[in-house]
């Protein structure tokens, strides 16, 4: 089973290794999402995955469950209980665990804003691994992560986001479209938002093809 380890590098604490989430206890691995934001000082929001050990002929390795979450508030010394989170797991759980939300990207912007963009995987086709993509979604709180607003569909078409980044007003993404991702030539756009993530808009297709 996989063991979520994390090592505290601020400045002038000593180095530390810790376990952060140990679902080997409940059989279950930690494959797929991981976001975490500071969203104030030394005050962190962190996102893991629980998932199935068990999902055909993967082990563990797929994306058959949903996202969790713990915070800190003197910059990962100590974390809360854990939580569900609860757009995550009401999806799992309403498509009767045959999709799922993965949260690999989070932002914060200079509104205290916190953005998180999901991975949408269909778990019904490829015997509840994480691929096919379906189209992703993205949500966001003005709350410090005490709620979100409803999800929000990102993109019409399917694809995985590779990286979110926030300057100067603007979020930017990074995704590549596709159902699949290994081996695949599917094209990579940049989206931006600059009305504080309530839209974004294509910015340019990225120039580059990828290769198995």
């Amino acid at each position: 089973m996989l063991r979520e380890k994390y090592k505290i590098t601020p400045s002038g604490y000593p180095e530390e290794e810790f376990i952060f989430a140990d679902l080997s206890v409940s059989n279950r691995s930690s494959h797929l999402g991981h976001a975490l934001v500071e969203y104030a000082p030394n005050t962190v929001l962190a996102y893991y995955p629980d998932c199935s050990a068990k999902s055909k002929d993967h082990t563990g390795h797929s994306g058959d469950g949903w996202m969790k979450y713990k915070r800190s508030f003197d910059g990962g010394k100590t974390w809360t209980e854990e939580k569900d989170e609860p757009h995550s797991k009401s999806f799992y759980e309403e498509s009767d665990h045959t999709e799922s939300l993965m949260i690999e990207k989070a932002i914060i912007t200079d509104t205290g804003r916190i953005v998180l963009f999901y991975l949408h995987c269909d778990l019904f086709r490829n015997g509840h691994l994480w691929e096919p993509y379906l189209p992703p979604f993205y949500a966001y709180s003005d709350d410090n992560g005490e709620s979100f607003s409803p999800l929000k569909k990102f993109t019409g078409y399917s694809g995985r986001i590779w990286d979110a980044r926030y300057k100067d007003g603007v979020i930017y993404v990074y995704i590549q479209e596709g159902e699949y991702t290994a081996g695949s030539n599917n094209a990579y756009y940049l989206y931006v938002s600059e009305d504080n993530g309530e839209s974004f808009t294509l910015r340019s297709t990225v120039g580059f093809e990828s290769s198995k």
